[in-house]
């Protein structure tokens, strides 16, 4: 078998710390996919309209694994295992993601998407459809997903944070960074760790968080270097 890059995402996340676990969390976040010209030319795109949704198939090009991996253990969980096929773990026998966005613009070999839990420079393998009478049948949730509700975190803000920021400004970025920090960004390693400031990179900022009772509260915001 053979796998071509068709194309690249250029996304707000710019490492993996911090982006979403599952698609449709960061509802606000904006992304585009970059195609190759030379085999995604701009008629591979006709038929797809603003509006719509579509799933994008990926290569995990961050995927640390040496070996393959049987068992993960899932955030959800809290330390146990689960088998790799029964989640969506970036671990996987082949690194190859599922992520569903909205379509908001179609450009010159480019298309514009809301809605994605990708990092930057992420490869995309093909995109394709999402057809609601196909695929939304009426299914039962996974047990172990129904039995572990992921816990949401209150997100707050310091204020302080946004000194400089015009009020529009300040309005995106609270409602973008709150739909990507509800859910704990914490890898399970961390979630024991004394109260400390917590890095993330969105966008051109460097988001600085600290988490207590359950509480998010945004302290710092930085402009990346470069």
């Amino acid at each position: 078998m053979q796998i071509k890059q068709i194309g690249t995402i250029r996304s707000p996340f710019k490492d993996k710390f911090g982006t979403p676990r599952q698609s449709q969390i960061a509802k606000k976040t904006v992304s585009r996919i970059s195609f190759d010209k030379k085999i995604a030319p701009q008629e591979i795109l006709e038929g797809l309209e603003p509006g719509t949704y579509i799933w994008i198939l990926f290569w995990f090009h961050l995927n640390t694994s040496k070996k393959p991996i049987r068992k993960v253990h899932p955030p959800r969980l809290r330390g146990k295992t689960m088998g790799v096929l029964a989640t969506r773990s970036p671990h996987r026998p082949n690194p190859i993601g599922l992520s569903l966005g909205k379509i908001l613009a179609i450009g010159k070999n480019e298309i514009t998407v809301e809605g994605l839990d990708l990092v930057d420079k992420t490869p995309v393998i093909d995109v394709k459809p999402y057809l609601p009478d196909f695929d939304k049948p009426a299914a039962k949730n996974f047990a172990w997903i129904e039995q572990n509700p992921f816990p949401q975190l209150t997100v707050e803000f310091n204020e302080d944070a946004f000194e400089g920021f015009t009020k529009k400004q300040i309005t995106e970025l609270k409602d973008e960074l709150s739909d990507i920090l509800t859910e704990d960004p914490r890898p399970l390693a961390y979630l024991n760790r004394p109260l400390h400031i917590y890095w993330v990179k969105y966008g051109e900022y460097d988001v600085g968080f600290e988490i207590k009772n359950g509480i998010l509260t945004v302290k710092q915001l930085k402009l990346l270097k470069g």
